[in-house]
């Protein structure tokens, strides 16, 4: 039994949900961070896959059913309600290397659904940007993720300052959170059952 195996290939592990689990801390972190950063510009709305921060319930979205009714629920999607923008993040906790880490880029950047939902914001006039962003089961992001991550604060908000600095703060505290996540997955590699309490 290798780590990559308990951290990203295990059946038993994914059935129980270990990896949803692994994949929400990180994401909970970049909410939050983001969330904060927002706090003070009320026409931009932050919501994400997570409980409580879902735009609406029925169906169960991120994007908000006043923007487009869809049951699709991107990680992220940060609304500017005055310019009629929305962003769209993508968060995958690939395995340790470049090449993981360009593949579940290239996965995300292809997928379907999200790819429609930007098709569907064209006809409706909205402005919108589409990224992602890879933190490693072991912690490890790309510098490129960092800009990435403005360009993203940017679009939503051109005239907000969005300090490089900061956002790296962001994805280090995502990647702390990734680490941790990867720890109790692992120590509870020979566990039968699974609890997040």
């Amino acid at each position: 039994m290798t780590t990559a195996h308990v951290l990203s290939s295990c059946p038993a592990a994914l059935n129980q949900s270990r990896y949803t689990y692994h994949h929400d801390q990180v994401l909970f972190v970049l909410t939050t961070k983001i969330t904060e950063f927002f706090a003070g510009t009320p026409h931009v709305q932050v919501f994400a896959d997570l409980p409580n921060f879902h735009a609406n319930h029925c169906p169960q979205s991120t994007i908000p059913s006043s923007l487009l009714i869809t049951s699709y629920r991107p990680d992220i999607v940060l609304y500017n309600s005055q310019s009629s923008s929305v962003a769209l993040l993508e968060l995958t906790c690939p395995l340790d290397s470049n090449h993981h880490i360009e593949s579940a880029r290239a996965r995300k950047q292809k997928k379907p659904e999200y790819l429609q939902l930007l098709a569907e914001f064209d006809h409706l006039n909205v402005t919108n940007y589409y990224d992602t962003i890879e933190i490693t089961v072991l912690g490890h992001y790309q510098v490129s993720s960092i800009k990435n991550l403005l360009n993203l604060l940017k679009f939503v908000h051109p005239n907000i300052d969005s300090p490089k600095s900061a956002v790296k703060n962001w994805l280090d505290d995502a990647a702390f959170a990734s680490i941790s996540a990867s720890q109790r997955i692992f120590l509870a590699r020979n566990c039968k059952e699974w609890y997040t309490n």
